[in-house]
């Protein structure tokens, strides 16, 4: 009859362990790597600002490891979009009638978007007038939302993720754990 022997089952906790250059969090972080790519790639292009603004996080503390995926903080509104005044998608976010167009107009000023877009104001016109006129469209017609974070973050990938750190860590931690059978 085999024995088993567990007096080294504490060394398997080397497996576990949560510093940044741990097993578990390189793991992590790699695929943090793998789907801030695919996020960029999802990302709509508009100035790319968003885009290139996605990058993957790791951090680690007593016996856990934290992965983030971080964004500029429009993302959402980006993703989810924005109703408008006149017209709605079903978003959480909305511009009422008190929101102020300034805000907007600042926005695509800051990100240069008309410039991005090749666009040129009327002869009689000034590039912050043309912005202007664009950003109450924008007010009234909304964002129209994109969902690029969900059409990436599925319940799939997850699962995926869940799977494969339960194949990578179970296996190694059987090995471990069953080497002296």
């Amino acid at each position: 009859m085999a024995q088993l022997d567990l007096t080294g089952i504490g060394r398997s906790a080397d497996l576990f362990q949560t510093g940044p250059t741990s097993s578990l969090s390189r793991f992590l972080m790699n695929w943090a790597e793998e789907m801030a790519y695919r996020l960029r790639d999802a990302a709509p292009k508009a100035t790319g600002g968003l885009g290139q603004s996605i990058a993957p996080n790791a951090e680690s503390e007593d016996k856990a490891v934290a992965v983030q995926i971080e964004m500029d903080e429009y993302w959402d509104f980006v993703n989810e979009g924005v109703d408008g005044t006149q017209r709605s998608f079903g978003s959480p976010y909305k511009f009422t009638q008190s929101t102020k167009v300034a805000g907007i107009f600042h926005g695509l000023r800051e990100s240069m978007w008309p410039a991005t877009k090749s666009l040129h104001p009327q002869p009689d016109q000034t590039i912050d007038e043309m912005t202007w006129a664009i950003a109450h469209g924008v007010k009234k017609g909304g964002i129209e939302p994109t969902y690029f974070f969900e059409n990436i973050m599925t319940d799939e990938v997850i699962d995926q993720l869940q799977r494969q750190l339960l194949d990578e860590f179970g296996r190694a931690l059987l090995e471990k754990t069953f080497d002296n059978l």
